[in-house]
């Protein structure tokens, strides 16, 4: 049965932060629900009083585990009982915090070269070399750029591990807040922008993951690691230096508009712009090799025929000249990964049948090989 209602804003902004709870499917999980909880009310006897918390007594403080709540009836104290915290499922209270949000109009900080490549451009490089795959996602990138560029504000730069803690943390809350989205506008698998941030279910291993992958390491050899400067958005400020800043090309990734951290949260936005993207694709064209050999081979692939997963396995392996020594959970998490960014660069999409995947090249997709082959 369908039922319309009109309703005022502030009743749609009610319901939707029920959503965000994650309490409730949809809309009308919610007001069936509240039509029950109503029922309930109108069939009880009439002599019994109505039990209301004590509004008197409201604070600013989040109260802690199993504080008390006083309860009163007929403005009478009757009882004192305990108040529970919400469940980790309950995101309504997050938001996008400011380090994410805002960004200084130009530059406030040094700008390093970006690391160079060990390879030439142009070669076809085989799935080890690309990209690790466990990066699989651009908007942390995105997020993490732009957050960068809120604590570069002097000519000093920032040490990495001091940037890689505190970006982590303030992503915990972001990706909490993501999450509430995603449940909101019911996105599927691929369409999620939560994934590859730190989520309310286990914080303290994801912003480990997110410090390492997605703002980066130094190892034993002061190497840094991560997807920042794989991108090459950042790099130290000199070889002996461990502290770090945005190269040219991060500041102004950093410093674009993104649809999910400047333009709200009341419409279903993309992860990325088309300005953002069209950046992003002309960057990796341009100046790194490992992530464009990876959407040269898979595009190849694909067009060629190769459009599902046992397919472009095989068409890639077939490529190698050399047999791979890598093994193949490695590999598969280096085409996953690849093809992840990809999907968030619109170059192509999952079609899913089920538990059957056929990749399908966008306009975009077959733009970039086009201009590939143009640039031989």
């Amino acid at each position: 049965m369908i039922i319309c209602i009109e309703c005022s804003k502030n009743t749609k902004d009610q319901l939707d932060k029920l959503l965000g709870a994650g309490s409730y499917r949809d809309y009308s999980e919610v007001i069936a629900v509240a039509i029950a909880n109503q029922l309930l009310l109108h069939v009880r006897p009439k002599d019994q009083p109505a039990v209301v918390l004590d509004e008197t007594r409201k604070t600013d403080k989040p109260m802690r585990k199993g504080a008390a709540v006083e309860i009163q009836q007929d403005g009478r104290k009757v009882a004192r009982a305990r108040r529970v915290e919400p469940a980790h499922n309950d995101l309504s209270s997050y938001g996008i915090p400011e380090i994410f949000r805002t960004h200084p109009m130009r530059p406030t900080g040094p700008i390093p070269e970006p690391s160079a490549d060990s390879t030439d451009y142009g070669i076809s490089l085989p799935q080890e070399s690309w990209i690790f795959g466990q990066y699989n996602k651009l908007l942390p990138a995105k997020a993490s750029c732009r957050a960068l560029s809120n604590l570069l504000t002097s000519d000093k730069g920032i040490e990495l591990q001091q940037a890689a803690k505190q970006i982590a943390a303030e992503a915990t809350n972001l990706g909490a807040h993501l999450l509430m989205l995603d449940r909101r506008f019911h996105r599927d698998r691929d369409e999620m922008h939560s994934t590859a941030f730190p989520g309310p279910g286990n914080p303290d291993k994801g912003r480990i993951r997110y410090a390492n992958q997605f703002v980066g390491a130094l190892n034993k050899e002061g190497q840094i690691s991560g997807l920042l400067v794989d991108l090459k958005f950042i790099n130290r400020l000199s070889h002996r230096d461990t502290k770090i800043s945005l190269t040219n090309a991060g500041w102004k990734f950093g410093l674009m508009d993104n649809p999910v951290l400047d333009n709200g949260t009341e419409t279903d936005a993309e992860k990325l712009s088309e300005e953002e993207r069209g950046f992003l694709l002309d960057h990796v064209l341009a100046n790194v090799s490992r992530e464009h050999s990876a959407y040269l081979a898979i595009l190849s692939a694909i067009a060629e025929g190769a459009d599902t997963p046992d397919k472009l396995r095989a068409a890639l392996g077939a490529r190698e000249k050399d047999a791979s020594k890598s093994t193949s959970a490695y590999l598969s998490t280096q085409r996953s990964g690849a093809i992840s960014r990809m999907i968030d660069l619109s170059l192509l999409y999952r079609d899913r049948d089920g538990v059957h995947v056929k990749y399908v090249i966008t306009d975009e997709g077959n733009a970039y090989l086009k201009r590939t082959k143009d640039t031989r």
